[in-house]
């Protein structure tokens, strides 16, 4: 299939102060890069949360899924994972702020997942919340760390 690429689309004042000032910001962690030459181009948007909370970038992957051979992972239930707990001595939980940012993207994944914002275009070095195996990847890594 041939690559997916979108021409910036028009936004509200208040989304377009959003998206670019989200995108200065990743720029300045690292975590995005802009990258004329990319074949890829998704939509990004800003989705409210609530008041006390500030929007979330997200990117519309939808055509890059279509192109994508997903990860398999054995994703466990709590209906499979419930009967050892009676036997456990001990319990965790664990929290992960902003989980997928802090997930390296293969290198050969980034270019397609770029996204176009009013400044340019952004491939992520790190995984997109909603990537279609972002979940496995995240699963894996946690899996690892215990």
């Amino acid at each position: 299939m041939p690559p997916y690429r979108v021409k910036v689309r028009r936004c509200r004042p208040l989304q377009q102060t959003f998206l670019a000032s989200r995108v200065e910001e990743l720029e300045r962690l690292g975590v995005v890069e802009q990258n004329t030459n990319s074949r890829w181009a998704s939509v990004p948007h800003s989705v409210p949360r609530s008041k006390a909370e500030a929007d979330r970038l997200t990117v519309d992957l939808r055509q890059v899924h279509q192109r994508t051979e997903p990860t398999v992972w054995p994703m466990k239930n709590l209906e499979s994972s419930s009967p050892q707990l009676p036997a456990s001595a001990c319990y965790a939980s664990a929290g992960f702020s902003k989980c997928y940012w802090q997930l390296a993207l293969d290198e050969a994944s980034q270019v397609c997942q770029s996204f176009v914002a009013p400044g340019g275009l952004y491939p992520p070095h790190r995984v997109l919340h909603g990537q279609v195996s972002a979940t496995a990847c995240a699963q894996a890594a946690v899996r690892i760390m215990f």
